[in-house]
């Protein structure tokens, strides 16, 4: 099994979500396989997801206001 283990936030600016609740809510997330998963949100709610995929899929974005941006880079490694 695949899980986030590390975050590095490399830019966020949300009025509604801090990143400390983001980041909370990623970390032990279960992914497809290992490396390096890339999200970056630009306005419009716009998810450019590289790397390994979030299991079941992303379907939370309606919480951030039109606005937010971010860009979050996760390790991805294997637990048992």
């Amino acid at each position: 099994m695949y899980k986030i283990d590390n975050i590095n936030v490399i830019e966020y600016y949300s009025e509604d979500i801090p990143a400390d609740i983001l980041q909370n809510f990623l970390i032990g997330s279960t992914c497809n396989y290992k490396g390096k998963l890339e999200l970056i949100l630009k306005p419009g709610r716009q998810l450019i997801q590289r790397g390994p995929y979030i299991l079941p899929p992303i379907r939370w974005l309606e919480g951030f206001e039109y606005n937010a941006e971010f860009h979050i880079v996760c390790d991805v490694n294997e637990h048992s």
